[in-house]
């Protein structure tokens, strides 16, 4: 556009590029918007284009292509020709945020706006596959016929909220990757991802896939080992297997027998503690091989050369401080740590024990020190391109991509489902699952964890309607953790919770927990954490207490709605939730213009209540926005509230 405003239309053109003047635009774009924007929302439109009048708008052709994210949604008009809406958040967007960092030093909350595309046949089936006969009944008559409504019918709005604890990394690579992950997952990733969960132990040691349990393998699931691996069941084993059992003569043993007993079980006892010093020596990540190599070459240590280039870095030290290296025994050299270029057998033998391998900080690392750059130091290891995807996001795609095929073997399903597809809940616990898997694989990621809330919006008009607009809508919840979804009933305003806060102290989780014995505990305050630590029970990362419990499958919650029924759906953090009601944050957006004020309501209320943590607040509007009934019936109680707050006295130490 020349000399018009930023806001563009762009338009299907089968044959060339041309440009339409924008005065001939105005009419047609005021009657397409009509039949799918609510006037609230058209209003700008229209005064911009009209401002605008005389300027000149290029139009160019333009195909989407399937199983592709964008930050824009497609839209049929009636006589045959498209546009986009954008995603983008703004004032006069289609939808409302509203962040605010708080008193805390870091941003942690992120949310994901964006359109992912399946294949129109595959949502068909995942419908049809449903409990609900209304939604069979639906589905069955919903059926896209020209390829113009294939292309828009298979669109899926996606709306989520994310809240990070112990730093930001995970909430930001989910904001960037888990719609991705979403729709690159297969049904041959499963039994694979499946056998990780398991090899998580403890809660997970039996786990058969949940939702996804139709799509595993049984045979190729290996057995997880109760107490493998830790030091005293496996000194308990030993001493099982070398106890004298005695025989008819009675218990008593021959001396030369069990001085030949004593000192096998000696011997064995060294073997065992060589190889704990030597597990303890070894780096359990690539940062502490970086850090150990930091540190400066043994005296006479054996210089790995890294790459394919005449730079070297020094081996690590296996043995103790103070020893020199000409002093030690072949057993001790034996039981040093590998050398850098000997980390690619290292991750083979991780991977044939069921370990998690690194994804990719090793190749990063000996590629960044190649011949271009032989004379740089151990600390230039720190720039080198080994960070996380937040923080790079030309490579985050690639290396999320990357990860699909790296750290996951392709099992192919039962042959009894060969035809068969995931249906939408079955796509979203594997891409919950695995994206687990991926921040585990990351020593830069797998430092925190994060909450997760998604709602997945999908008209299922014909010809396809936008969410905003749409009269028939299939809206679908993924949610782990406590931040929170509601959506707001038209007839009365009630607040209806689309999610559940997966805490200790909730009934389902507790329930769900039980078998883990007393983890819960409760502070002098009555809050209650997991193991004393965690908030929350469901949550991405936290890798030290997934043996305890602590899970990545989402609670999904899946219905069919009448837009016309609905105002809104809005998804807010703990920060927003901890200090106000679900109605009172209903009641804020009940008479807003626009969701953009509405988000900005709520969050400038919480902050007057004195709220420190960080919020996020996202407003989505539905075909009803505008047309809320009933009372505000928490306007009182919010005026008190108000009143009562003193931030000053609150806020003192």
């Amino acid at each position: 556009m020349q000399g018009g405003p930023s806001t563009a239309i762009i338009l299907d053109d089968p044959h060339q590029w041309r440009r339409v003047n924008l005065r001939l635009l105005i009419s047609a774009t005021i009657a397409f918007n009509r039949l799918v924007a609510p006037p609230a929302l058209l209003r700008h439109l229209c005064a911009v284009l009209l401002a605008a009048a005389g300027s000149q708008l290029a139009v160019a052709p333009h195909r989407v292509h399937l199983r592709q994210y964008h930050d824009y949604i497609r839209t049929l008009s009636p006589t045959g020709g498209s546009g986009r809406i954008s995603l983008k958040p703004s004032r006069t967007g289609v939808y409302g945020l509203a962040t605010s960092r708080g008193t805390r030093a870091y941003q942690e909350d992120t949310t994901s706006v964006s359109c992912v595309s399946l294949p129109p046949a595959v949502l068909r089936a995942s419908y049809l596959a449903s409990s609900s006969a209304t939604l069979r009944d639906v589905a069955s008559k919903w059926s896209p016929s020209t390829p113009a409504e294939q292309e828009v019918a298979g669109q899926l709005a996606w709306f989520a909220c994310f809240d990070g604890h112990g730093g930001q990394p995970v909430s930001q690579f989910l904001c960037k990757e888990l719609h991705a992950i979403f729709e690159d997952v297969q049904e041959d990733m499963v039994t694979d991802t499946v056998q990780y969960t398991r090899s998580l132990g403890g809660y997970f040691r039996r786990f058969n896939g949940g939702l996804l349990e139709r799509w595993v393998r049984k045979e190729e699931l290996k057995p997880v080992r109760a107490g493998a691996g830790h030091p005293r069941a496996t000194m308990a084993r030993a001493a099982a297997a070398t106890r004298p059992t005695g025989d008819a003569k009675g218990p008593a043993v021959d001396a030369a027998e069990r001085t030949k007993a004593e000192e096998a079980e000696r011997q064995r006892a060294k073997e065992r503690e060589r190889e704990r010093e030597a597990e303890r020596s070894k780096p359990k990540t690539f940062a502490d091989l970086v850090n150990s190599a930091k540190a400066g070459p043994a005296p006479s240590a054996t210089q790995g050369t890294v790459g394919s280039g005449s730079g070297t870095v020094s081996a690590v030290e296996a043995s103790a401080a103070g020893q020199t290296a000409g002093s030690r025994s072949k057993e001790e050299a034996d039981n040093a740590p590998p050398q850098l270029s000997q980390q690619p057998a290292l991750i083979h033998s991780a991977e044939s024990r069921g370990e998690v391998p690194l994804a990719g900080p090793i190749e990063g690392a000996q590629g960044a020190r190649s011949s271009q750059d032989s004379s740089a130091s151990p600390s230039s290891l720190d720039s080198q391109p080994n960070s996380h995807p937040a923080s790079s996001p030309p490579s985050a795609a690639s290396e999320a991509r990357a990860g699909l095929t790296s750290l996951t073997q392709r099992i192919p399903p039962p042959e009894t489902l060969a035809e068969s597809t995931l249906t939408l809940s079955e796509r979203l616990t594997l891409a919950w699952l695995h994206t687990d898997r991926l921040i585990h694989s990351d020593p830069q990621l797998d430092v925190g964890g994060s909450t997760a809330s998604v709602v997945l919006l999908h008209s299922l008009d014909t010809p396809t309607q936008p969410f905003y607009s749409s009269s028939s809508l299939f809206l679908t919840t993924a949610h782990i953790g406590d931040t929170r979804m509601l959506l707001a009933s038209v007839s009365d305003g009630t607040a209806i919770p689309l999610t559940n806060y997966h805490h200790p102290d909730d009934r389902s989780e507790s329930e769900r927990l039980r078998k883990m014995g007393a983890g819960m505990i409760t502070d002098s305050f009555g809050e209650a954490r997991w193991m004393g630590a965690l908030a929350n029970t469901r949550s991405f990362g936290d890798s030290k207490f997934k043996k305890v419990g602590v899970t990545s499958e989402p609670e999904i919650i899946s219905q069919l709605v009448r837009g016309d029924d609905y105002a809104f759906v809005v998804a807010f953090s703990d920060g927003i939730g901890g200090v106000m009601s679900d109605q009172e944050v209903v009641d804020l957006c009940r008479d807003a213009r626009h969701p953009h004020d509405a988000a900005h309501r709520v969050l400038r209320f919480a902050e007057e209540l004195g709220a420190q943590d960080n919020g996020t607040v996202l407003v989505v509007p539905l075909r009803g926005w505008g047309r809320m009934g009933g009372q505000d019936s928490t306007k009182q109680r919010r005026e008190f509230r108000r009143s009562k707050v003193d931030l000053y006295r609150d806020s003192r130490t």
